[in-house]
């Protein structure tokens, strides 16, 4: 109940703020139907929340500004139940209990909440909770995070948020430095060991074609070093826009200083505006979770529409299917996915 009234209260000053033109608010929903083809699946179909963003920002000064959103996750509850045991007579001997997990109610969580702050002539230190240099790049190539996570977000090579310090810089023209400095164990994890995860970005071309034709190609490295060893995660991708055509790929390694294996993906994507309103796209994940293992990649492809219905409001129908190199059998999911925002 406790948590419930803060919400509501942070909601009633955040808008009451807005209501006074001393900030904006906006708003974001990832919804979707899923369909098994698998005749043996536990579930043959589902609809899922797995995004809801309320985003509120504000200009503190004229070179300061302030991000705050939360999210929203399924979460773990743990409960227990208890029986009684007896002897022949009825007696009761002692109780034995019993544990249970379930992922079940969604909850409200903080994905940001940072100060940006221009420097000049140095450039934009970032701090707090932000989000990262390590997959955003990437995200903004493939366009369709409603859709799907991006390859290393989906596999979860990297998240997407974390807390620290950040710093922003255009070196040269259209050649842009991003550097990061965090505790390394994501927006939803306290910090849990004295050693910091350091990622280096640079990005060359434009930021995000999927609003502005041309092109970029860049690379990201990630060490996170922990106990005398070290975790390195590189990443090397490219993209391009034009007339209405969005191409993309990229190759991403994770690999552990102590051993000889690395983890690896390698995607392609595309995106073609057919008409207006209607665009054709597709993607596929070949992904290897173990270089030193024989025939454990698998592949996952997505096709599909995206039908921007209005302002605010898309509806993306796709196919996805995912096969693997064992031989274990292939798997193909009909998705109907939906973003409203504000």
């Amino acid at each position: 109940m406790r948590k419930l009234t803060s919400f509501f209260f942070l909601s009633f000053v955040v808008v009451a703020s807005v209501s006074a033109g001393d900030g904006s608010i906006s708003g974001k929903s990832y919804f979707d139907y899923m369909y098994n083809t698998d005749s043996d699946a536990a579930i043959s179909n589902q609809f899922e929340i797995s995004r809801v963003y309320f985003t509120y920002k504000k200009k503190l000064y004229n070179d300061i500004k302030f991000r705050f959103t939360t999210d929203v996750g399924r979460i773990s509850e743990t409960y227990y139940t208890y029986r009684a045991t007896t002897n022949d007579n009825g007696d009761i001997t002692g109780i034995v209990g019993s544990k249970h997990k379930s992922k079940e109610r969604l909850h409200v969580y903080v994905k940001y909440a940072y100060l940006d702050w221009k420097v000049k002539p140095i450039g934009t230190l970032i701090l707090g909770q932000q989000g990262m240099n390590y997959f955003n790049i990437e995200e903004a190539n493939w366009g369709l995070r409603f859709v799907e996570k991006a390859p290393m977000d989906r596999l979860k090579m990297a998240t997407s948020a974390d807390m620290g310090i950040g710093f922003k810089r255009e070196l040269i023209d259209n050649l842009h430095l991003h550097a990061t400095y965090v505790h390394g164990t994501g927006y939803k994890h306290p910090e849990d060991n004295s050693e910091k995860k350091i990622g280096v970005q640079l990005l060359y071309g434009q930021h995000k074609l999927i609003k502005k034709d041309g092109f970029n190609v860049g690379t990201t490295i990630i060490i996170e070093p922990y106990d005398g060893e070290n975790t390195q995660t590189i990443a090397a991708f490219g993209g391009f826009a034009r007339s209405g055509l969005r191409i993309g790929g990229e190759f991403d390694i994770k690999k552990s200083s102590e051993i000889d294996s690395r983890e690896q993906v390698m995607a392609v994507y595309f995106a073609y505006k057919v008409v207006d309103k209607f665009t054709v796209f597709s993607r596929a994940d070949i992904y290897d979770p173990n270089t030193e293992t024989n025939d454990d990649c698998n592949t996952y492809i997505i096709a599909g529409i995206d039908y921007s219905v209005s302002k605010g409001f898309r509806i993306a129908p796709n196919i996805r299917y995912k096969s693997y190199q064992d031989g274990s059998d292939s798997e193909m999911l009909i998705k109907m996915n939906f973003e409203f925002k504000f």
